[in-house]
């Protein structure tokens, strides 16, 4: 019995390698479907102004994982894109969380970074986040780099250590370190060197409080917060100080795009 469900497991795997190869040879949506989580974006209309104004990045959240999402993204006059970057068989992609990791080479890596860049850097700031923490990931990203016409670079990353290699690697680049949960932050609040080797934070949207973004201002640190797709949060937010915020809100891009000018 054991050996009859081993079989069909195997069979199953071997079906779904096999229709995950024909898409990606012959779907001409494919890209869609293989570029690992990339948000729905939405063009939904956001009622009313913004009636505070204040010096913001919008970042399109995730859209450089997805040509055409950048690109939408871009029309609609984002601030930077997002491009979360990987090393995906030797190569550094544009790609979110895998989530089947042992197919990663055969679907789900997304562009490469160099196409994702190229429309990323029709805006004058791109957003690396960077998925892969190694020293040799950093140097390849800075050797890449390094071929490019300069920009504004924004890096985030869930590790110190990560954003300490940023620095040595990569010195023109701004460096966030990413908060998920309420225990990374209270473990910054805590660290008293986090400034020697971040220059902000990118806070998820729900740990932001008054009292925490007057914090981040106290220890002379930058503020992101993601994902902001509510125009009277996004008010909220400004009124307390932030420096950018991650959307995937096309209209609350526009509508950012067309205060700042």
């Amino acid at each position: 019995m054991q050996l009859a469900v081993l079989g069909i497991a195997r069979l199953v795997t071997a079906l779904c390698v096999v229709l995950l190869a024909v898409a990606v040879v012959f779907d001409s949506q494919v890209e869609r479907m293989t570029s690992g989580t990339v948000p729905a974006e939405s063009a939904a209309r956001v009622r009313g102004e913004l009636t505070f104004r204040s010096p913001l990045l919008t970042v399109g959240h995730n859209v450089g994982d997805e040509l055409s999402t950048a690109a939408d993204a871009v029309a609609y006059g984002v601030g930077a894109v997002e491009i979360d970057v990987r090393d995906i068989g030797g190569e550094l992609s544009a790609s979110h969380d895998q989530p089947l990791p042992f197919l990663e080479e055969i679907a789900f890596r997304g562009p490469s970074l160099s196409r994702s860049w190229a429309v990323a850097s029709l805006r004058s700031t791109v957003l690396l986040h960077f998925k892969d923490h190694s020293d040799a990931f950093v140097r390849r990203v800075a050797d890449f780099l390094v071929r490019q016409p300069s920009r504004r670079l924004v890096i985030q990353a869930s590790s110190l250590a990560t954003l300490a290699s940023v620095k040595r690697r990569i010195p023109q680049a701004e460096r966030l370190l990413l908060i998920f949960n309420p225990a990374e932050l209270a473990s910054v609040r805590a660290h008293p060197a986090v400034g020697d080797v971040a220059d902000g934070l990118s806070v998820q949207e729900a740990l932001v409080t008054p009292a925490v973004q007057q914090w981040v201002r106290r220890r002379g640190l930058r503020l992101f917060v993601w994902t902001v797709n509510d125009l009277a949060r996004l008010e909220q937010l400004l009124r307390n100080s932030v420096d950018g915020v991650m959307t995937e809100n096309l209209d609350l891009m526009r509508l950012v795009a067309a205060e700042e000018q």
